[in-house]
């Protein structure tokens, strides 16, 4: 198992970072943070989705419903110890919940001879850039090694969507709300692939929106 030495100051040694890391190549299950929709959220994704005919655009291509998610971290191999160390890192976490306000279809070519579609946000969304950051350093206070990578507010609904498209598109659509309220450490697993929920947290309620008082 590779690792990495992190120096904690002069004449002093942190820990090493275990590299748990999951790739591509690898097979096999992975464990990693998401916000999912609920059973009712789901519905209401669905609604959009096919009345603005994004699904009948995408095809059979498109994964389940059950699958749509946004990613909130790294991806780790499974085994018992990793598991107990992410589920200690959501432990930690004490946030407020953020709603993505998805009013793009991104259309991107990919490495597969297909193309990603996506449901993006044209503005960045604080709450979420504030739970990855605060995953990624829980992440490492229990020792695991992380990556640079970011994660984008996004739903990816396929990553093999048959197209003639060179380069990347991207159109607006009537905004679809997902208001989050909790995240999820998951193994995903299987075939056909799906989300196991090992653990779930709570986030606290979103901050109300600013009202203007009144001049009069």
């Amino acid at each position: 198992m590779l690792s990495t030495l992190q120096s904690g100051g002069p004449g002093m040694e942190r820990p090493r970072l275990m590299d748990r890391l999951w790739s591509p190549g690898m097979g096999g299950d992975r464990l990693l943070f998401i916000a999912r929709p609920d059973e009712a959220m789901r519905e209401v994704f669905d609604a959009s989705t096919r009345e603005q005919g994004i699904q009948a655009s995408t095809g059979l291509a498109m994964f389940p419903l059950v699958n749509w998610h946004q990613t909130l971290s790294d991806r780790f191999i499974d085994t018992p110890d990793t598991r107990d160390l992410l589920r200690r890192a959501g432990d930690g976490i004490q946030l407020r919940g953020f709603t993505l306000a998805l009013d793009r279809l991104r259309i991107s070519p990919n490495e597969r001879q297909s193309a990603n579609v996506e449901l993006c946000c044209s503005q960045d969304v604080d709450g979420l850039k504030q739970l990855i950051v605060a995953l990624k350093a829980a992440i490492a206070g229990q020792d695991l090694l992380t990556t640079r990578s970011g994660h984008r507010p996004h739903v990816t609904l396929s990553y093999r969507h048959h197209t003639d498209v060179k380069r990347q598109q991207s159109h607006p659509i009537r905004t679809i709300a997902w208001a989050i309220d909790s995240f999820e450490l998951v193994v995903g697993s299987g075939d056909p692939y799906r989300y196991q929920t090992l653990a779930r947290w709570a986030l606290a309620p979103s901050k109300p929106p600013t009202l203007q008082s009144s001049l009069f």
